[in-house]
Order: structure tokens, then C-alpha cells, then sequence
């Protein structure tokens, strides 16, 4: 089926209060303004993270009773419980809150269910098991919000337990000494962390509360790869914590990350998401899909550099066996599929289809027809089963509706977990394809959004450049996907193993590169047009020290189906023959400072001087009219915030010399 490529419409306005404010390209300013960004000052908060923007652990209402009773576990020694998950988001959770207990002295201990033998989330017979061993606190990660029974059996075994979790919640909560939700809070401003994010508040606060913080910063590269895996998305706080995260995975990474990083041949390079989504998460993931997750926990835990190259070396292997795992089901499952018409809802099923692996085939199914899927493996009488949405399919809500069939279910909009009676199959069939009557046509059909529609001489190194200041890219922030009508094609020719792949050569002497990735079959429709309509990302390719922009096809087509009330627009921008004019110092004079002007940050800047002075680091407790010029004199390099909440941990960092403050975008801002 062939996808509509559609171009958001923009305000054009704002677009335009981006370019003179902040000096950016038309290009970017536009691709902001569709992606929800109104103001200047919000575009600033966007391309510039800040750890001083990160919401205080101390909005969670909870917080404080899950502060007092760890203090108490501590002065008491007792015996504290991290149970997780054992996916990446759950074990990298697990391995952020075990490192901090140990390292203030707690007496810490982990566990981490087996999926095959129990299955997600608290059990009783692990509770049992950790009362007897004298567990007087036990913390859920990534878990626990759902378990009403489960926490009743820890409570009467007299444990306490505490609850980090990011899932959806049920109406009546479970009776814990304490909550962590951010979808349970009012007052919290950012909902969509993953599991690892809200670990890393409650840890932030308890460091905090201990008189160290800034510690946190440790564990970043643990709360960027969770935050990575888990697929929520990357804007707000997430965006923020995976900015960090990678920077600390680039440069100073835990041992078991950085073994694992030189094994997927990552070790000394830029990080992005997309490298930590696909190369790195898939093996701490492997572990916990075919057998047990305690490899890929240890792997983040340990202290020797012989033991984490093992283990890397062992989740490398189990990696590879998953994949091949993967494709023996997945041939299955389409050739189950394409026996018959191709339903709205597709719902499969199979005789050992290995429930640590269906998930991911799931999403390759998404891809390949773009349907929900509901796969499921048998095992017995019973299925259990995962499932993958698509825009304006909730798949929780449709599970909802089919409750009565199902023995437990459990998850979110676009993806969930269940199980159910193989007898009942197909019933779920029929009856999922029968609510699926009553959604809008247009759901079922695929949609390619289009960030630009440019011209070919727009695409150089420097918008490439400009451009990755979106980053990092993933749900919720994709990397923006351009576009150019009829282009003019050189040649094409196939490559990789089989032929899979296509190299293009573009432009009339084909000077720009370009790659459509399993679109190998299409050569021979596509080698004689002499142009065609093109939707890409837009990457550097580094060669013999000689860099070039790439494009790495998303769709392509000798005439594109086109549709959005932004195309007249956005084909009006691709009359610029440049990017735009960059970063550059606008016009100010006559503007009047919003903020404290250029002598009350120099004041400030002098007391910060004086903090620094006695020790440096040093802890500076901020007065919240001061985050702004703190973030100003971090975006100019003055200062590194390194963690904290009320009372923040700052570096001064030596100024070599001299800088101007119209080099600051939020100085810029604060004066509009």
C-alpha cells in the first residue's frame, strides 16, 4: 500500500519570531513552530536542555514518606528489596537504584522475575521469599502500580513497600507506603517518563535529602539508556535526561556500559539515540527475552573489567540467537498472514512461538502492513500474547473492550501484553476486527509526515549541521524527514547481501549520495526515471576526512501521493537557495532587559565567584528567579550544573577568553 506524504501546516508568524530572535534558519524555525514550539523562549528550552529545567523529585506527594522510611531502613540496617523488570527499561532501573543504596551504605539486595517462569510484575511467591530473608523495604522499578494483592501480601508479611512505576494506573491505587507516578500527579509537570526516569527522582531526592547532591549525575548513562529502550518520548524532561545521559555514556561511562559500547564497536564515538536504540539496548534485551535478566544486570553492576567483557561477549551471543529466533517466527507469521486478505487487525498465533520474542516480530509486522497486531504463543491451553498499535489505535483500550476473554492484560496506547485461553483466539480475532468497524477509514492508512519540502541545493553539510540541534532523535522527536519533488536521479543500482538495498546516485551529475534500505526489489521500476519525488533524513557521512550529506530514504516514488494544508507553504520555503543565515547576532539595539540586564548577571556571576572560591565544585542552594541566569552563564560555559533540586551542585568552569552574552539564545530571550 502505497503511504500519503503529508505536509504539516505552520504559523508562519512564529516561524518568522524564531528566525529574528534567535537567528536560526528558516528551514529549523518552521520545523520547531510545527512541532508545538509557540515562543522564543520555549524554542531556547528546547535546543538547549538544562539540567537546572528538570522538575524537583519533591512534587511527587509520596516523596517524603518514601524519604523517611529509607532513612530509617539506613540508620536501622535493614534489609531493602529492588525488584524489577526484565526488559531495559526495568533492569537499568533496578541497577540505578541498587548502585545508590549501596553507595550510601544501605544494605541493598535485587531481584528480577524470569519471563518465562513468571511473568511481569510482583509476585507472591517472591515476596514470601524476601520476608523470610528479613526484606524490610522492598522498591518496585518499572513495575508495581497495578499489583493491589500483591502489595496487601507484602504489607501483612511486614514488608514496606514503595512503588516507582510509569504505568498507566488503576483506579483504586494499591495501599503502599508510598506512590511514584507521574501519571498520579497533579503537580507534576511531565507525565511521560519511563520507569528508569522515575527511579532516577526518587534517587535524585534521596541524595538530595543525604546532603549529596549532584551524585546523580552518575548514573545518567543508566537513566539515558532505559529512557532510549523504552520508546517513550523524547521531549520535555526525557529529552533532557537522554542529552546528559548520552554525554556521560560518551565520556565517562560505567564499566559494564562501556565494555559493552567497544563490543558493539560504539567505544570513542558520538553518541545518538538511534545507536543505543538498535546496537546497545538489543543485548542488555536479549538476556531477559530467552532466558534471565540477571546477565545484563550484572553486566551494568560489576566492578571487573574481565567479568564485563565476558558477559558482553555472552549478551552479543544471545543477541544473535534472538534475531534468528526472530526471523524463523516472523516468516511464520507472514505466511500465516498472507494466506487470506489483509484484516484490519491482524491476530496471530503459534505452537512455541517464544513469548520473549513475539514483541519485537510484532513491531515488525507494524512495519511490514501497518495494522495492529495481536501475536500471541501457545504454550498448552493457554496463549500469551503482545501487541503493537498504530496512530489512532489504542491498543489498551481495544484489549479493554475484550476483557471478558482474556485471563490478564496490561500496558499502554501502542503497545500491551495479554494472555487468554487458545480456545479464545479466535474469537479475539473476530471481535477485535469487528470493533475495528467502527474507527475512521483513515486510521488504517499510512501517513508519512513531512517536515520540509526543499530544494536540492538546500541540502549541504551546514542544515545537516543546523538540523541535529533537534537532537536527540526518537518517539515524540523524530528526526525531521524531508523532502524534494523531482529530483533529478543519476543513477541506482542495488547493494548489499542479495541485492537488498538501494545506492542512489542524485542530482544531474549525481553528486548527492543517498540509501533506500530493503527497497532492493524496486530497481527495475525505479532505474530509468529520470527524476523522482523523495522523502529522507538528511545525514553527515564522514569519508577520508571529507564530510557530505547523505540522504537515507524513508519513501520514494516516480509521483508521490500528496496531501496537508502545509504543502503550498512549505514548497514557498524551498525557494531558498541556503539553510538560512545560522547562529548569528541579531539586531538588538533599543531592546530593554526582561531580566536582570548585563550588571545583575555580572553581580551574580560575582557571587558565584566568591562560592567558588572556597571549594569547587560547591553547593549553592537557587532561588528560583536565579535558574535563568544560571542557565544562561551554563549555555556560555561559565558554569556546569552537575545535579540537585533545591539545593543544586555547581561547577565554575575557567573562561578562556573573552565572551559575549548575545551569544546566549536565552539571554537573547530574556531581553524580548
Amino acid at each position: 500500500m502505497r503511504k500519503i506524504w503529508m505536509v504539516s501546516s505552520s504559523d508562519r508568524s512564529i516561524a518568522r519570531e524564531l528566525v529574528e530572535t534567535l537567528g536560526i534558519s528558516t528551514v529549523l524555525a518552521d520545523i520547531l513552530a510545527k512541532r508545538g514550539i509557540k515562543t522564543p523562549r520555549e524554542a531556547v528550552s528546547f535546543l538547549r536542555p538544562s539540567l537546572l529545567s528538570l522538575p524537583s523529585p519533591f512534587l511527587f506527594r509520596d516523596i517524603t514518606k518514601a524519604l523517611e522510611r529509607l532513612a530509617l531502613a539506613r540508620e536501622r540496617e535493614e534489609k531493602v528489596l529492588v525488584y524489577g523488570d526484565y526488559d531495559v527499561d526495568g533492569v537499568t532501573s533496578t541497577a540505578l537504584v541498587y548502585r545508590v543504596l549501596i553507595d550510601l551504605g544501605f544494605k541493598a539486595v535485587t531481584y528480577i522475575p524470569s519471563r518465562q517462569e513468571e511473568g511481569y510484575g510482583l509476585h507472591q511467591e517472591a515476596i514470601a521469599r524476601a520476608a523470610q530473608a528479613g526484606v524490610k523495604v522492598l522498591i518496585t522499578v518499572d513495575c508495581g502500580i497495578t499489583a493491589t494483592e500483591e502489595v496487601a501480601y507484602a504489607t501483612a508479611a511486614g514488608i514496606d513497600v514503595i512503588i516507582t512505576d510509569h504505568h498507566e494506573p488503576p483506579e483504586i491505587l494499591p495501599a503502599a507506603l508510598a506512590v511514584l507516578n507521574p501519571k498520579c500527579e497533579p503537580a507534576y509537570p511531565f507525565q511521560e517518563l519511563a520507569g528508569v526516569g522515575v527511579a532516577f527522582k526518587l534517587v535524585q531526592a534521596l541524595l538530595e535529602e543525604i546532603g549529596r547532591p549532584g551524585a546523580e549525575k552518575e548514573v545518567l548513562d543508566l537513566v539515558a539508556l532505559g529512557t532510549i529502550a523504552d520508546v517513550v518520548p523524547l521531549i520535555g524532561e526525557n529529552r533532557i535526561l537522554v542529552h546528559y545521559g548520552l554525554k556521560k555514556m560518551q565520556e565517562a561511562p560505567l564499566l559494564g556500559l562501556e565494555v559493552l559500547l567497544e563490543e558493539c564497536g560504539l567505544r570513542g564515538k558520538e553518541l545518538k539515540a538511534g545507536q543505543i536504540a538498535f546496537m546497545v539496548a538489543p543485548r542488555i534485551n536479549a538476556a531477559g527475552r530467552l532466558d534471565s535478566a540477571r546477565k545484563g544486570l550484572e553486566l551494568l553492576l560489576t566492578g571487573k573489567g574481565e567479568r564485563a567483557l565476558e558477559l558482553a561477549r555472552e549478551l552479543t551471543k544471545e543477541n544473535l540467537a534472538r534475531q534468528r529466533l526472530e526471523q524463523e517466527i516472523l516468516a511464520k507469521a507472514v505466511e500465516q498472514i498472507e494466506q487470506g486478505p489483509l484484516p484490519k487487525v491482524i491476530v496471530i498465533s503459534g505452537s512455541g512461538w517464544h513469548h520473549g520474542v513475539i514483541g519485537i516480530v510484532a513491531s515488525r509486522l507494524v512495519e511490514r502492513y501497518y495494522r495492529p497486531v495481536f501475536i500471541m504463543g501457545e504454550e498448552g491451553e493457554e496463549a500469551k500474547g503482545s501487541a503493537r498499535g498504530i496512530p489512532g489505535y489504542h491498543v489498551l483500550e481495544q484489549l479493554k473492550t475484550q476483557a471478558h476473554l482474556l485471563h490478564k492484560f496490561g500496558g499502554h496506547r501502542q503497545a500491551a501484553g495479554f494472555s487468554l485461553a487458545v480456545k479464545d483466539i479466535a474469537h479475539l480475532r473476530a471481535a477485535l476486527n469487528e470493533q475495528a468497524e467502527f474507527l475512521a477509514q483513515e486510521v488504517f492508512q499510512e501517513v508519512l509526515k513531512i517536515d520540509c519540502v526543499l530544494k536540492p541545493t538546500v541540502l549541504t553539510v551546514g542544515l545537516e549541521q543546523e538540523l541535529e540541534k533537534l537532537a536527540p532523535y526518537g518517539f515524540g522527536n523524530p528526526s525531521p524527514v524531508l523532502a524534494v519533488k523531482e529530483m533529478p536521479v543519476h543513477r541506482i543500482e542495488a547493494v548489499g547481501q542479495e541485492g537488498k538495498h538501494l545506492k542512489l546516485h542524485l542530482g544531474e551529475d549525481g553528486y548527492l549520495g543517498g540509501i533506500a534500505f530493503r527497497q532492493g526489489e524496486r530497481l527495475e521500476e525505479l532505474a530509468d526515471k529520470p527524476a523522482l519525488d523523495l522523502a529522507f533524513n538528511l545525514e553527515l557521512n564522514t569519508f577520508q576526512g571529507q564530510e557530505r550529506v547523505q540522504v537515507v530514504v524513508k519513501d520514494i516514488e516516480d509521483a508521490a501521493i500528496w496531501s496537508g494544508e502545509g504543502l503550498a507553504a512549505s514548497e514557498a520555503a524551498a525557494a531558498l537557495d541556503s539553510p538560512g543565515p545560522g547562529f548569528h547576532d541579531p539586531d538588538v539595539n533599543g531592546t530593554s532587559y526582561a531580566y536582570q540586564g548585563r550588571e545583575g548577571l555580572a553581580q551574580f556571576y560575582c557571587l558565584l565567584q566568591a562560592a567558588a572560591k572556597m571549594e569547587n565544585p560547591f553547593l549553592w542552594d537557587v532561588q528560583e528567579e536565579q535558574r535563568q541566569a544560571l542557565q544562561i552563564f551554563e549555555e556560555l560555559g561559565f558554569i556546569r550544573c552537575l545535579g540537585g533540586s533545591r539545593r543544586i551542585m555547581l561547577e565554575l568552569l575557567p573562561v578562556k577568553g573573552k565572551l559575549s552574552l548575545e551569544s546566549s539564545l536565552r539571554y537573547r530571550c530574556s531581553k524580548v
